[in-house]
């Protein structure tokens, strides 16, 4: 998730963004079980928890501010924008994830 930053990819369409657009991709696409959608959006990009739980990594970007910060920065109708659109079509799949979508980001 720290790979879609500003800070370390400023340029968007740049290798190390669209390897890791990628991988989120692979990872949203081929959750066999709605759990790991779940978690993509609950722990962001590191497996800690949101601030909101007690072991919450302030250094862990969320996934989803990551994404629309990254989406703000996209060329329009891009690869990286298609692709990062299709992440966060799939971890909103889970009812348990649009509220927190929703309501948060």
């Amino acid at each position: 998730v720290a790979a879609l930053s500003p800070v370390v990819s400023p340029d968007p369409s740049a290798d190390v963004p669209s390897r890791a657009l990628r991988a989120l991709f692979a990872l949203s696409e081929h959750a066999s079980r709605t759990r790991e959608r779940i978690a993509m959006v609950r722990y962001g990009g590191g497996g800690k928890a949101r601030r909101d739980d007690d072991d919450y990594d302030a250094g862990v970007a969320p996934l989803i501010p990551t994404l629309l910060s990254f989406l703000r920065r996209c060329r329009r109708d891009s690869s990286e924008q298609y692709l990062a659109l299709l992440v966060l079509n799939n971890v909103s799949i889970p009812p348990e994830n649009k509220r927190p979508i929703a309501l948060t980001h």
